[in-house]
């Protein structure tokens, strides 16, 4: 072949080769998740038993409904994934006040045994750039109190809510609330739409071919870095694909000689 004519073919299909090496290699560098999240939520779970005034809880934590942090009171095994490490103890305390309040609430219902579960759940939501808390209380499944904002007092109706309101009025518990609805909460939000590391990280990107040993071994072999991932494979066929194109008598002897 006349090399006037090879050079427009090698240049073009070269090009083509590596268009699609650098559109893979820009889709494969590292990825985080995308960490705009719009909530930030904890639960914690309280299980009391009546007959032997006896009780357990757990802990989970939220970011957009994906789970970052659990913890169980009997196994005391944290199982933890976030941007940032929750206040594990600041959270334990939670469960002083919800064992107060279902307690006292089977004491004037005049229960002697049976069980109860009592849930608080808090957080804040990020709605078109406005972060907003939230607060409530949760009975045997059903909501009974909240904390309001607009005026910084507990809403709620029935016996159970004049129960808990008594213990959460006792303990100054508006001031706390509201301190960490609009400010600690919105902060840990803030800091995981900034770093970009909220729920959990991925990393993508193009293997890393280097010598094993290339000083003390006489022909050193080739090691993938295992840390990452790529189409590999992929690139291995495109490369074989284009040497076959350009040098097909080469390519004719290698095949051979397999």
């Amino acid at each position: 072949m006349r090399r006037d004519l090879m050079a427009p073919t090698c240049l073009g299909l070269c090009g083509i080769l590596l268009c699609v090496l650098k559109i893979d290699g820009a889709a494969s560098t590292v990825q985080d998740f995308p960490c705009d999240f719009s909530t930030l939520r904890y639960n914690l779970t309280l299980a009391y038993f009546g007959w032997n005034k006896t009780s357990s809880y757990i802990i989970s934590g939220f970011i957009n409904d994906n789970k970052f942090l659990t913890y169980d009171s009997k196994s005391r095994h944290v199982d933890f994934k976030s941007c940032e490490k929750a206040d594990i103890q600041n959270l334990k305390e939670e469960n002083k006040e919800l064992r107060d309040i279902v307690s006292n609430i089977a004491l004037r219902n005049g229960e002697n045994g049976g069980s109860h579960t009592l849930q608080v759940t808090y957080g804040c939501k990020r709605i078109n750039g406005d972060v907003k808390g939230f607060w409530h209380y949760i009975y045997d499944g059903q909501k009974f109190l909240s904390f309001s904002l607009e005026d910084g007092s507990w809403i709620g109706t029935g016996p159970e809510a004049e129960e808990a309101k008594k213990i959460l009025q006792k303990s100054h518990s508006q001031k706390k609330v509201k301190a960490y609805i609009l400010g600690d909460c919105p902060a840990d939000l803030k800091k995981c739409l900034k770093y970009q590391e909220c729920v959990k990280k991925t990393e993508t990107a193009i293997p890393v071919l280097y010598p094993s040993n290339p000083l003390t071994s006489g022909s050193p072999s080739i090691s993938i870095n295992r840390g990452v991932t790529g189409n590999l494979f992929v690139k291995i066929a495109i490369i074989g694909f284009v040497f076959s194109l350009l040098f097909p008598f080469y390519a004719q002897i290698i095949v051979i000689s397999l």
